[in-house]
């Protein structure tokens, strides 16, 4: 069983990995981070209460919440891709009783901060803790700063981000979660703990669409709150991708959710799931137009090429999507 902290910054894409993760066997999630990106901090620390609280009452693992802001640039987020609350306005929504259709799970979260937390755990178990990052890279980037040598001791990072041989999705050359934080994406990348990057390129392989929701959506949206069984889950997933599919069917002329955090999820529990290159991955930080651009070169290298710019990263290119639908219609759509 991989031990796993998850960073994650509260979006749709986020919810559902995280329900994803908490439902595999293959991992077991020592702490849950969060950090600003897709919608600001306390949102996304709100959200992922909420998603725990589908779960159950219990146990959960801890949640702290981390920077509220980017290492230095402002904070930009994607609010108009998933919703003013990150969950495709479905927390704004209430029962007949007037009561919210999603509340979040009552517990305290930690005093520690996002940052410290990840740095605790990866320093007590060394080599044992996998960092599966599902939003801007600043809470590593802090922690880093606080124990360069302490964070080193992670086993290794799979972080959703970058595009390489296709366009970004919030400039042509740059995604969203590096584009956000680039001097955070690139001081974790100088620490060389082993990453594995599930960029655009693969993720833009697997879009969940309304036709797959259908045949699980067995109870009526807003029972969720009774623990998450019956077709409860699915009905969540329908009604926080609701915004991010108007939102691809008036860009893409078809409605869809690219399920960019789950698949990193699914890599994280089975690696061969998505073919991967290895090769040296570097970020953009100083470019007018090409802010958070992830370079690498991903063509078959000869000896001399590997000799110069040794491979510290692992670059997903392609991957198995109807294996991947069938684990998350498994583990999520049917719970």
């Amino acid at each position: 069983m991989k031990r796993v902290i998850i960073d994650t910054d509260g979006g749709t894409d986020d919810a559902m990995a995280l329900l994803l993760a908490l439902r595999s066997p293959e991992l077991r999630v020592e702490a849950i981070t969060t950090v600003c990106g897709n919608v600001a901090l306390e949102q996304a620390t709100s959200n992922v209460l909420r998603t725990l609280r589908l779960l159950g009452e219990g146990p959960h693992p801890p949640v702290a919440a981390g920077a509220e802001a980017p290492l230095l640039r402002p904070l930009r987020t994607a609010r108009h891709v998933h919703g003013r609350d990150g969950f495709g306005n479905a927390t704004l929504r209430r029962g007949a009783d007037g009561e919210p259709l999603y509340p979040p799970l009552r517990r305290p979260l930690l005093k520690q901060r996002g940052d410290e937390l990840i740095l605790e755990i990866v320093r007590a178990n060394p080599g044992e803790i996998s960092l599966i990052t599902l939003g801007p890279l600043t809470n590593l980037a802090r922690a880093a700063e606080r124990d360069d040598g302490g964070m080193r001791r992670a086993k290794e990072i799979i972080i959703m981000g970058g595009a390489f041989e296709t366009y970004g999705n919030v400039t042509l050359t740059a995604e969203f979660n590096m584009r956000v934080d680039p001097e955070a994406a690139r001081r974790v990348l100088e620490l060389g703990i082993p990453a594995t990057f599930v960029p655009l390129d693969a993720t833009n392989r697997v879009v969940l669409t309304p036709a797959m929701l259908e045949p699980h959506l067995g109870v009526a949206a807003g029972s969720e709150a009774a623990g998450g069984g019956g077709g409860a889950l699915a009905a969540f997933v329908r009604e926080i991708t609701g915004v991010v599919m108007a939102y691809e069917a008036e860009r893409r002329g078809q409605p869809g959710c690219t399920m960019h955090d789950p698949l990193a999820v699914a890599v994280a529990c089975v690696p061969e799931m998505a073919r991967a290159v290895e090769t040296r991955v570097l970020v953009e930080t100083k470019g007018e137009y090409t802010a958070g651009q992830t370079i690498a070169d991903l063509r078959p290298r000869r000896a001399s090429q590997a000799a110069a710019a040794a491979p510290q990263a692992r670059v997903c290119v392609e991957v198995d999507a109807a294996r991947f639908f069938a684990m998350f219609e498994e583990r999520v759509l049917k719970g």
